[in-house]
């Protein structure tokens, strides 16, 4: 593959990790909540979930999902299903205990199972 191709794939792989959505505020509500280490913590973590999904490609899960549509439509029910349960919980803490401290994940299992999990589900 020329390295133009590469160069365009890093610039939009790029734009794609910069973008709003709700990597960057697992990211953000880590950081802001417990401090620069957890919300590093949750970026590495997300990116082990990206990689998951890199090695499961080269594997050939998407002749896996084409070969099995119900299988993807369950993965993509599944992340909507997630991402819908998140905008719940959301608006029912309301805006005063969003970022209080007691709220963050300072456990730092829970926190790498929170962030592979929303890197999985959601196939962004």
């Amino acid at each position: 593959m020329p390295l133009t191709l590469w160069l365009s794939l890093a610039a939009i792989c790029a734009m794609g990790a910069m973008s709003p959505g709700p990597s960057l505020a697992l990211v953000l509500r880590h950081t802001l909540g417990g401090g620069r280490f957890n919300g590093v913590t949750a970026a590495i973590f997300h990116t082990l979930g990206v990689g998951f999904y890199a090695l499961l490609t080269v594997w050939g899960l998407g002749a896996l999902i084409a070969g099995f549509p119900l299988l993807f439509q369950l993965i993509t029910w599944s992340g909507a299903a997630y991402l819908a349960w998140l905008g719940v919980k959301a608006l029912r803490a309301g805006r005063a205990g969003a970022f209080q401290p007691d709220a963050i994940v300072t456990n730092r299992g829970r926190l790498l199972k929170r962030a592979c999990w929303l890197r999985l589900v959601t196939l962004s």
